[in-house]
């Protein structure tokens, strides 16, 4: 590749205009600090890839300081750790913006180099990646190979290692082909904080500082002597364990890798196998017995069942460990059925549990516009139905969540509207009710006002949105709604006595209401 002169370079610098940063063609300079524009470096053979060095990696590179004519050979690679000290801070800053392979010339002014103008040529060969693991200097790895993918070794994941600890010529701690879990009764603390840094067929090698060593690989202290002391690592195999709720309460782990391909959606009829463990005593299985079928958005098994189900394919067999103190805990016990439920077989004392579940096969459940009207109707029904047993046990936020649900596969109700509407109506019903139980006025008035928009005198409707003005201190209002559901209904109506009873405590609330306004608006009003 041509070389152009100092001079040439020098025209190109003085041409720049202040508020212009010029982009990164060869023989443009380009700054390293674009503001000020201190000092600057102008590539002269064009690196590889997009990586580049960090602040305290260790470069290979050819480097050569020149005060007249620029040299056209550069010396023999050497290399060194930047932030050692060893080169100009300015210097290993134009490093940190080069890549594999680059050739570039910089110029470092005197304020920057140590009260005298300098000049550099330099190639960077290639780099090893240095961390300062702790950032206090007590855990140096240097990556000897890159790892794969983006996933790093974390607490509780199956790992297999090949791992060496060293002190000048003696071995400190040895193991090829390790397999272990990420676990302090496992593994030295001060490994597991390596591991924790490192991805899938990674290999370093890590530099340990000898208090953080006597503190956390204290099996090998009888053995410690003087000298550095260095860990190398690789990791062969990594099976990841996924913290489901992110707090502790569930690591799932994949035992058996199933042949299928999809996932089923929340409303797939699934066939599975399952076993739950309890101290060291299993109090619920069907691995000898016949499959459990069941529909995933029906609630019939604890959430964290489904949670798993949701991520499975067919084949798939997963092992979860339950920490029953965990937040999240209760989503082992809140299935519809008591039979599925850990609460049904809890022991004093036990705080854990081990809970098996395979997807053996599963049917996917329809989506709105592959189904026809009937279809939408009668999974409309089935969704309703899974709502009305959760709003019997008083899960009233996840009966709404159902109801909502029926609703949208209503939706268009143009497309069947005297089909589909009398069933919206009931749906919309529920949906006030569970507002009216979660004490969310604003919204069950809106949807009995959808309601009594289709049917003026819908007698529930009437009483609930009568409810809702209650608990929205409108009393006026609210006696309205409830007198015209008492003039509605009929004399055998099971709603009656219901209706009468709270248009007595509503007008107590209203004497009471205006009582208050008017001792309040004496005290404003008075003289005194």
């Amino acid at each position: 590749m041509a070389e152009e002169s100092d001079s040439s370079n020098q025209s190109n610098i003085s041409m720049t205009s202040d508020n212009e940063v010029p982009q990164d063609p060869l023989n443009e300079p380009i700054y390293i600090k674009k503001k000020n524009k201190n000092f600057f470096k102008i590539i002269r053979e064009v690196g590889d890839g997009y990586d580049k060095p960090g602040t305290i990696d260790e470069v290979t590179l050819k480097l050569t300081e020149y005060t007249e004519e620029e040299p056209q050979e550069l010396p023999e690679p050497t290399t060194l750790r930047l932030g050692s000290g060893k080169l100009l801070p300015a210097l290993e800053e134009v490093i940190t913006t080069m890549r594999a392979e680059e050739t570039a010339i910089t110029e470092i002014p005197s304020e920057l180099a140590e009260g005298t103008q300098r000049k550099f040529k330099l190639k960077v060969i290639s780099w090893v990646s240095v961390h300062d693991l702790k950032a206090d200097g007590t855990l140096i790895k240097r990556i000897l190979k890159k790892g794969f993918g983006y996933d790093r070794v974390d607490f509780k994941d199956d790992v297999e290692v090949h791992f060496k600890v060293t002190q000048g010529n003696k071995t400190l701690l040895e193991k090829q082909n390790f397999k272990s879990s990420v676990e302090p009764e496992n593994l030295p603390e001060g490994l597991i904080e390596i591991l924790k840094s490192m991805k899938l067929q990674e290999h370093s090698q890590v530099l340990i500082e000898e208090n953080y060593f006597r503190s956390n690989f204290k099996e090998c202290l009888s053995e410690l002597s003087e000298g550095e002391i260095c860990a190398e690592v690789e990791v062969v195999e990594l099976q990841k364990v996924e913290d489901m709720y992110l707090d502790g309460s569930f690591y799932k782990r994949l035992i058996e890798d199933g042949e299928g391909k999809n996932l089923p959606n929340s409303n797939a009829r699934v066939r599975v196998q399952y076993k739950l463990e309890v101290g060291s005593e299993v109090v619920l299985s069907n691995f000898e017995e016949d499959l459990l079928e069941l529909i995933m958005d029906e609630d019939e098994v604890p959430s964290v069942w489904t949670h798993c189900l949701r991520q499975m394919k067919e084949g798939d067999l997963v092992k979860v460990e339950c920490n029953l103190m965990g937040l999240h805990s209760h989503y082992l016990s809140d299935g519809l059925d008591p039979k599925y439920n850990f609460d049904t077989y809890t022991k004093e004392g036990v705080h854990s549990a081990v809970f098996y579940i395979k997807l053996v096969s599963f049917d996917m459940g329809k989506v709105n516009y592959n189904m026809t009207n009937q279809d939408r109707l009668n999974e409309a029904l089935r969704i309703k139905e899974a709502g009305t047993k959760l709003f019997k046990v008083s899960r009233f936020e996840k009966a709404l969540e159902k109801y909502e649900t029926a609703n949208s596969t209503l939706e268009p109700i143009s497309d069947d509207p005297h089909n589909f509407r009398p069933l919206q109506m009931l749906i919309y019903g529920n949906i006030t009710l569970c507002h009216i139980k979660l004490q969310n006025w604003h919204e069950a008035e809106n949807f009995a006002n959808k309601v009594l928009d289709y049917n003026p005198q819908e007698v529930k409707a009437l009483f609930r949105r009568g409810l809702a003005r209650k608990g929205l201190t409108s009393y006026e209002n609210s006696l309205s709604d409830l007198k015209l559901a008492k003039e509605c209904s009929e004399t055998n109506n099971p709603l009656l006595k219901s209706i009468e009873e709270e248009i007595k405590r509503v007008q107590m609330l209203r004497k009471k209401h205006y009582s208050k306004e008017k001792q309040l608006y004496s005290k404003i009003f008075s003289n005194k």
